[in-house]
């Protein structure tokens, strides 16, 4: 299809192909101007014409021609995304699955991907399925001398993962923060806030000191006042972990404060990718962290 940047804007090299002089009719394969027989759209525009519809083809799906001859590219009908070798990467999805509910997953897995084997290591417990998929299955926390019962690894998996342990949770980004204490994926002690970090700036000389040095000062701000809310939610209970998500490098600060001390030398569990920690992102991270952490991979597609 023939976009309307090819049929209306000046002449010049464009990047998918050539341009024709102001007004004219660009040729492209199959068109009464390339010799074939398909049909032509042609669109009028008044002028002038806003910068947003001359350009409108860069929002839209187009063969890309190559600059040497009117031909499609050779890798312009290739996979958006391909892996050495011409075969499509692996498409990875992340799940978190109490243990109530692992053996019904496991059921379904097995019956998606034609069967599955298991196979125990140091990562997890891995399903490797008939089709080629895989799945990789974490427990929340480490055994720590209390091991799942069962007749089987995933059975032994799943009354581990619901064993009722006490996390502290600590969530914060540069738009908020969340602290809470855990169990069995309830909050039992909880507090949400909302904060504001600035952005890195592109300027520069003085303009970009001054921004970096406000920008600085927000954020020991928001460390200073994490620190103080997770401490007064940690207190209220007993926890044997700590749960850190959103940015790392804040949450990384928050626990080295010397308000949290004590907190920061317990056990740490996998890290949360959340985003800004509203209440309801508190409520989801709290099962998650109590919840089988679940990652398939499909299998790859030549």
């Amino acid at each position: 299809m023939l976009l309307p940047h090819y049929l209306i804007q000046g002449a010049g090299a464009h990047p998918d192909g050539k341009r024709t002089a102001r007004g004219g009719i660009a040729s492209y394969p199959g068109s009464p101007a390339d010799g074939g027989n398909g049909s032509v759209v042609v669109v009028i525009i008044a002028w002038p014409v806003p910068e947003e519809i001359i350009h409108i083809d860069r929002l839209l799906p187009v063969l890309r021609l190559s600059r040497r001859s009117r031909r499609p590219a050779k890798d312009a009908l290739m996979p958006a995304r391909t892996a050495a070798g011409g075969q499509r990467g692996h498409s990875v999805r992340t799940a978190f699955i109490a243990g109530s509910r692992l053996a019904g997953w496991a059921e379904r897995f097995g019956a998606a991907h034609g069967g599955f084997q298991v196979k125990d290591d140091d990562d997890g417990l891995h399903l490797l399925a008939s089709d080629g998929a895989e799945a990789l299955l974490q427990a929340p926390w480490p055994a720590d001398g209390r091991p799942g019962r069962g007749a089987d690894e995933l059975e032994r998996l799943a009354s581990l993962a619901s064993q009722p342990r006490r996390l502290g949770l600590l969530l914060v980004r540069r738009g908020g923060y969340g602290v809470a204490v855990v169990s069995e994926g309830t909050l039992l002690a909880s507090k949400v806030g909302s904060t504001y970090v600035q952005s890195r700036t592109a300027a520069g000389g003085q303009s970009q000191q001054r921004f970096a040095r406000r920008r600085s000062n927000q954020a020991d701000a928001l460390v200073q006042t994490v620190a103080e809310q997770a401490l007064r939610i940690f207190t209220s209970g007993q926890f044997e972990y700590v749960v850190p998500g959103g940015d790392r490098a804040l949450a990384g600060l928050v626990l080295q404060h010397p308000a949290l001390k004590d907190y920061a030398a317990l056990p740490r569990l996998a890290y949360l990718d959340v985003p800004d920690p509203k209440a309801a992102v508190l409520r989801k991270a709290a099962a998650d962290a109590c919840s089988v952490r679940v990652q398939v991979s499909d299998a790859p597609v030549g």
